[in-house]
């Protein structure tokens, strides 16, 4: 029963994609890159966090996701940075220097 949401600028830093589930105080990120690296700029991340913890409608943050799809022909040298900020995640449930094991990398076929 969540909601998906996209950015209203298409080169919005950090994600692509938002998916919401209030019930569950779920928050999963989606960034979609074609490229053999990419960056992992922590503080957009946390920007939104920060406004969606902080809003009127005082969404409860427990379980945080953040995805990064990466075409499968690159499974093999794909490369993820290190956070622009690392440990600022914290007070969303992720531990400093631990934020690349949290990061979910999937691959997809027919890119």
């Amino acid at each position: 029963n969540g909601v998906w949401f996209k950015p209203s600028k298409w080169n919005q830093g950090g994600f692509d994609a938002i998916f919401l589930e209030k019930g569950k105080g779920l928050v999963k990120f989606v960034q979609v890159t074609g490229g053999y690296t990419h960056s992992f700029k922590i503080e957009y991340f946390h920007s939104f966090l920060l406004a969606l913890s902080q809003s009127p409608q005082s969404f409860e943050i427990t379980c945080l996701e953040i995805i990064f799809v990466v075409d499968q022909k690159k499974r093999s040298t794909f490369k993820l940075a290190q956070p622009s900020v690392p440990g600022r995640l914290k007070d969303f449930g992720w531990k400093f220097g631990e934020e690349l094991d949290n990061v979910k990398i999937v691959f997809i076929k027919g890119w």
